[in-house]
């Protein structure tokens, strides 16, 4: 992925780190290709104040701009999926009728997988598979990056479970020609980064 490193110190302009994100964004568009960057920095240095007003000029665009974020011990299965969509539930609740006719379909299959997102939550249902997640992930972002581009931001990427890691590594191999984009926020360079 692209790395950008945030600066500590506070005279440093950031419209440029800025620029740079937005240009890795716009990149997804002109290039027709999936992007993936990194914004490495300690705490404090404003990689979420960055990132913020990433996603705002990004909507400000037209982009769907999802948030997630990884935790030091999530709570069920992939819980950063899960925070993930409750920001994809929160856009498609505000979603123009048209828009949402297009898409109810694949939201109706994102609300069987995290059925946290559904109104009905009735009997406990099977777990989904792995396979089951990432067709249900690519279908959702091919068929609404054809309508609007999309900005995945995930923070504190470092701490993301293996078993994430595991979709999203296979998601992103299978994606091409979308216009997503993914920027992650990390105070380190992941070590699953690293390996070959």
């Amino acid at each position: 992925p692209a790395v950008l490193l945030a600066q500590p110190d506070s005279s440093f302009d950031r419209s440029e780190e800025l620029f740079e994100l937005l240009r890795i964004a716009q990149n997804t568009i002109y290039q027709q290709k999936f992007q993936i960057a990194l914004l490495l920095g300690s705490e404090g240095v404003g990689k979420r104040h960055n990132l913020d007003e990433m996603g705002y000029e990004l909507s400000q665009q037209g982009w769907i701009v999802l948030r997630g974020r990884c935790y030091q011990q999530g709570v069920g299965l992939y819980p950063e999926l899960a925070s993930i969509f409750r920001s994809l539930d929160e856009i498609f609740s505000h979603a123009s009728l048209p828009f949402y006719q297009k898409i109810r379909n694949h939201y109706a299959k994102i609300t069987r997988l995290f059925p946290e997102f559904s109104e009905d939550q009735g009997d406990a249902q099977e777990l989904p598979t792995r396979v089951e997640i990432i067709e249900t992930l690519q279908d959702l972002l091919r068929f609404v990056s054809l309508e609007r581009p999309v900005l995945i931001r995930i923070d504190h990427l470092h701490l993301m479970t293996r078993d994430t890691l595991r979709v999203f590594e296979d998601l992103i191999r299978q994606l091409d020609n979308v216009h997503v984009c993914i920027v992650g926020t990390s105070p380190v360079y992941p070590s699953f980064l690293m390996r070959d």
